[in-house]
Order: C-alpha cells, then structure tokens, then sequence
C-alpha cells in the first residue's frame, strides 16, 4: 500500500476516491467504515450516497450520491440510466450502486425491490389460523429461518431469524462491515432472536415451533433436511407430535409462492435477506 511510505515525506496526504462495494470485507468498505467511525482524526470521509431504501425516481437522493449533478456530471445520463432501472428492474441493483453509491450488490437480486415493496401491508396471521412452517437451520456461521404462511389468500408471512449470542459482534463486522452492531440492535429491537452460545441451539428452535403450534394451526412443515434429526429429537423429548413425508422441501414450499406478505416484509433483516439473494 501507499500509506507505508508516508513517513518520507512531511505532509503526506492520501486521497482515495470509489464507488461503494457492497462486500464488507473489500479494502474500500473497510476505509469507509474506518473514516466515519471518526476513531482516527487524521481521517476525513465524505460518502455521498443514496438513502439505503430510497425510491430510485426521488431526485433529491440523486443529488445526495452525485453533488456535481448538473455542473460537471452529466443530468441527463443519470436520469436515462434511472429510467432504464425503473422499467427494466434486472439493471436496478447495479444503478443503485455505480450510480446512487449505496452498498449492494450489481448482481441483479432474485426479487426485484419493486416486487419485494409491492408485497407490504399490514394483515398479521390471525390466532387460530392455518399456517404451513418453512425451515431452514443453521449452526454457526448463517442465519436460521422459520417463515409461516397462511394457508387461505391472499398469502402473509411472519418470519422469524436467531444468530447465536456469541457471534453477534464479530459476524456484524464480517456482513456489515468493521465496527457495525446491526445484529445486536436487530436483536434489541426485535427483529432478530438469539440463541444461547456458540450455535443455535436446536431446543430453542424446537421449543418456539412448538409454541407456534400453540398459537396457531400447523398444516406442515417444509424443511432442509440438514440438521433436521436434531429438532425432530427435540420435538419427541418435549412430547410434540411430528411425522415425516418423502416430499422435498422444494416441492413442499409452493405456498410461497406469490406470497403477500406482512408489514414484517420491511423488517431490516427481511430487507437484507432479500438484498443478499441472487437470481442464477
């Protein structure tokens, strides 16, 4: 790097000027994260960038990503490449990026946002109602996941996420960034829940679906089969009934399928789900 040779001169100045990489472990996401936690005074950083859920047609987050818009960068040409975006929702993420500054990916997400927004509302599961659970565990390193839907339409989800208690500050660093919190302040504004320890733990999992069972009518449960003997362990030492078909997960999963969703599709965690999804 540039910066070791610093000390041959008496004023040294290091200018590093980039578009936003939505990878937090990239050398620029750590600079950028570094100059704002204003840790080192002799750091100066200016991000110009679009608000993270922004519209792409409010101009005024134009302005906020591109301070020289309309002297020495060009108006029109952002404004056809933002139009281009909103009809053609495959080029949305890389305008969001090389365009609007935000951190995401330029790899077109498996949802677009336009169909990802038009699915919120506010229509929560009803006590009672019959629901299908979706599955998918974890032990250390991802998120794990119990989506439940309603079986009647239009379809609404209520999801549910837990990272165990003693990765919260390191995998924040490693999925947001160095210095960031976001899954401690998910967690206490409760958007995510946490499992005791190291990994999740499979009784805690087991335990809410079983509370779950309580609150409403489970139909059935799709799953990915990894793991999946620990909680069905759990569900016979806690006395809750379940029984196995041969079907996939992926054919069992056709509730989703169109879903409209919650008001908890805006939920930050749900967000970056769908952010960190790529269609291929």
């Amino acid at each position: 790097m540039l910066d070791t040779s610093f000390g041959a001169r008496d004023e040294p100045l290091f200018i590093v000027i980039s578009t936003q990489s939505n990878d937090p472990e990239h050398i620029m996401s750590k600079l950028i994260d570094d100059g704002l936690s204003g840790v080192d005074p002799a750091i100066v950083c200016h991000l110009y960038a679009a608000a993270e859920d922004c519209e792409l047609a409010d101009e005024k987050q134009w302005h906020k990503a591109n301070p020289a818009l309309g002297k020495f960068r060009d108006y029109e040409d952002l404004a056809t490449a933002i139009r281009k975006a909103i009809r053609m929702p495959a080029e949305e993420p890389k305008v969001r990026n090389l365009f609007l500054n935000q951190r995401v990916s330029s790899i077109a997400s498996l949802i677009s946002r336009a169909e990802w927004m038009a699915c919120a509302g506010d229509a929560p599961l009803a006590q009672g109602e019959e629901v299908y659970l979706a599955l998918d565990l974890s032990s250390t390193v991802d998120l794990t996941a119990l989506m439940i839907g309603s079986v009647d339409d239009p379809c609404r989800i209520e999801p549910h996420f837990w990272k165990p208690r003693d990765h919260l500050t390191e995998h924040s660093s490693r999925d947001f960034g160095s210095g960031s919190h976001r899954y401690r302040e998910w967690a206490e504004a409760g958007h995510l829940k946490i499992s005791p320890g190291k990994s999740i733990n499979p009784e805690v999992i087991a335990l809410f679906i079983a509370e779950m069972t309580q609150r409403y009518k489970v139909k059935g449960m799709a799953y990915d089969r990894w793991r999946i003997n620990d909680i069905l362990r759990e569900f016979d030492r806690i006395g809750l009934q379940a029984s196995r078909t041969a079907r996939r997960a992926a054919t069992a999963c056709g509730w989703c399928h169109g879903a409209k969703a919650s008001r908890t599709w805006g939920l930050p965690s749900m967000r970056w789900s769908w952010r960190s999804s790529s269609a291929s």
